[in-house]
């Protein structure tokens, strides 16, 4: 599921957990994941995250956004 959202359940990172401690399979998070404290937050429940409409809203919008890929891709390493 990717796409924004903004309003997450409480409860969205214990079943993003437990879906990923289950799955044999890769787990990536994308729940309108648009700030670092998203990539944070997503990344230790997953094994990933997906960045997409931040990215496109960017590009369309004529904003930089080569400093908020530099710091997410640092996170992940």
């Amino acid at each position: 599921m990717t796409g924004k959202s903004g309003n997450y359940r409480a409860d969205l990172d214990k079943h993003l957990a437990q879906l990923h401690q289950a799955a044999d399979i890769p787990v990536l998070t994308g729940f309108g994941v648009s700030s670092q404290a998203d990539v944070e937050r997503f990344n230790a429940v997953s094994d990933g995250v997906i960045v997409g409409s931040k990215i496109v809203k960017a590009l369309h919008q004529g904003e930089p956004i080569e400093d908020f890929i530099k710091q997410a891709v640092a996170y992940q390493k």
